[in-house]
């Protein structure tokens, strides 16, 4: 069994999850409030499955003014197909993305179709 860390949505730190044969990695999500209503979600890991829907309730109460939220992805070593999804609807919604790697920029760039296998993006 693999014992696992979690960086809870609600900022309570990390969660640890024992999993039966499962090889997950950790997506840890550290929030930074500039002072002048911006904040930036820095987050390390992998943003894959569950991790996804984790960052989703991150970003939920910050998208009131999208343009205030930046996400930092210096950290992140890999983004799968629905990581990647949600990541275009953050872009869509005017959300900032920095320190992609070039694989990460190249998946979410304006122009990609977001419906090209007819499934459809998340709803925040």
């Amino acid at each position: 069994m693999e014992t696992l860390e979690v960086q809870a949505a609600d900022g309570h730190g990390l969660c640890q999850y024992t999993l039966p044969g499962e090889n997950l990695t950790v997506l840890k999500i550290d929030s930074v409030a500039n002072g002048s209503g911006n904040v930036t979600l820095i987050l390390e890991g992998r943003l894959i499955g569950p991790w996804v829907e984790e960052l989703r309730q991150a970003c939920k109460g910050k998208l009131d003014n999208p343009a205030s939220l930046t996400l930092d992805l210096a950290g992140v070593a890999f983004v799968d197909r629905a990581g990647v999804e949600f990541l275009r609807s953050l872009v869509d919604r005017h959300a900032r993305l920095s320190n992609c790697s070039p694989f990460v920029a190249e998946q979410i760039k304006p122009g990609q179709s977001k419906q090209e296998d007819g499934e459809h993006g998340y709803d925040l």
